[in-house]
């Protein structure tokens, strides 16, 4: 009997009433309240929940490295990002905000970013029947981001409405119920302006990897020489 309350009480101290160490910021406290990493480390609630949900940060599928580099990233774009981002209304859109000086982003309450940063992004009008059940040549709606992917270090926004209540045009033809939406002209204008700014980064970095493609091969292909004059 005494082996198994031992036992009891080993199980009760590892999983719940033990104290342990934060391995990021050095906290001590129950175990229960802290997360057990991959790598077995372990990590506090408080560090845990500073990592913004867009990232899926999973402590148990995650080592302390991993988490450092985010980490680090929230830590770049809070003191580096933040003190400069100054949205322009003129070129954001609801609650996605855009400072096109400083090429920066933020959407709803989240962190600021860089557009360098989007790898890739959608933006959808969804269209609403009118209460009577009848429509007209204008229509409400609201406009959702439906996704945003950040390169590095590898965030994702999911499905997130940005502006409620916009109001786009539906077209019903006479002999058709088919009815086709257009999106509201200022989504259209927004969209015009981001994609040019974004679209300038993009470029850049593909002639970059494109560069680096072929000073790759060169590479290869002069130590090939190389080998091929040593075995002459």
């Amino acid at each position: 009997m005494a082996k198994f309350t031992d036992t009891i009480k080993g199980f009760i101290n590892k999983h719940f009433t033990g104290e342990v160490t934060c391995a990021h910021c050095g906290k001590k406290g129950k175990v229960m309240f802290f997360s057990t990493m991959s790598d077995d480390n372990r990590l506090c609630s408080s560090c845990k929940n500073s990592i913004p949900a867009e990232f899926h940060f999973n402590p148990k599928e995650s080592t302390l490295e991993e988490f450092k580099n985010l980490d680090s990233f929230m830590q770049y774009t809070k003191n580096q990002l933040e003190p400069v981002f100054e949205p322009d209304r003129e070129f954001s859109y609801g609650d996605f905000k855009v400072d096109p000086v400083n090429c920066l982003c933020k959407v709803n309450n989240s962190f600021v970013f860089e557009i360098s940063n989007i790898l890739a992004y959608d933006f959808s009008f969804r269209a609403e029947e009118f209460k009577d059940g009848i429509f007209s040549s204008k229509v409400k709606g609201d406009v959702y981001l439906n996704t945003l992917i950040l390169r590095e270090p590898g965030a994702v926004f999911g499905e997130t409405a940005i502006k409620y209540s916009a109001k786009g045009k539906a077209e019903k033809k006479m002999f058709s119920s088919t009815v086709t939406y257009q999106n509201p002209a200022d989504l259209d204008e927004f969209l015009m302006k981001f994609d040019a700014l974004w679209s300038r980064f993009e470029n850049e970095r593909q002639q970059q990897e494109f560069d680096d493609l072929v000073e790759q091969k060169a590479k290869e292909l002069l130590a090939q020489r190389e080998r091929a004059t040593l075995n002459a």
